[in-house]
């Protein structure tokens, strides 16, 4: 088998992750999303458990032009996408990859046992273990 098959969640998410409050205003979202060059990111409670997740999509499917209006004012969490699907630490890249394609999201919270977020892993994430291995291979 491959590093790649036996690569691990752990092995290749980015633990460094912007994370958004549920009673953050969208504007907050907004300038978090630009100022850290990020398309989306988890949306955790005040006890850091992950409740949903934002993306620049949420702001498009409200039908509103984001740059004016109410939405700005509106709480993160009347937006997020919720329940949040998520993936554990030690679970397998192609899990994750699997979990990513039945659910058509480009990134997953990481969630220890205890619910807590420890992480975020994206589809370039794995892509780029995927070149990398190859890489290495050849």
């Amino acid at each position: 088998m491959d590093a790649v098959s036996q690569a691990r969640v752990s092995d290749v998410m980015n633990r460094r992750v912007v994370r958004l409050n549920q009673m953050d205003t969208m504007a907050t979202a907004a300038r978090l999303f630009a100022e850290h060059q990020i398309s989306g990111g988890p949306v955790c409670n005040d006890f850091d458990h992950c409740v949903g997740v934002l993306s620049v999509n949420n702001f498009a499917h409200d039908g509103r032009n984001p740059k004016q209006g109410p939405l700005f004012d509106e709480l993160v969490g009347h937006h997020m996408s919720s329940p949040v699907v998520s993936v554990l630490p030690d679970a397998r890249l192609s899990e994750a990859a699997l979990i990513m394609c039945q659910k058509h999201t480009h990134r997953l919270p990481v969630i220890n046992s205890d619910g807590l977020l420890v992480g975020m892993i994206s589809s370039l994430d794995i892509v780029a273990a995927l070149i990398q291995n190859q890489a290495n291979d050849g």
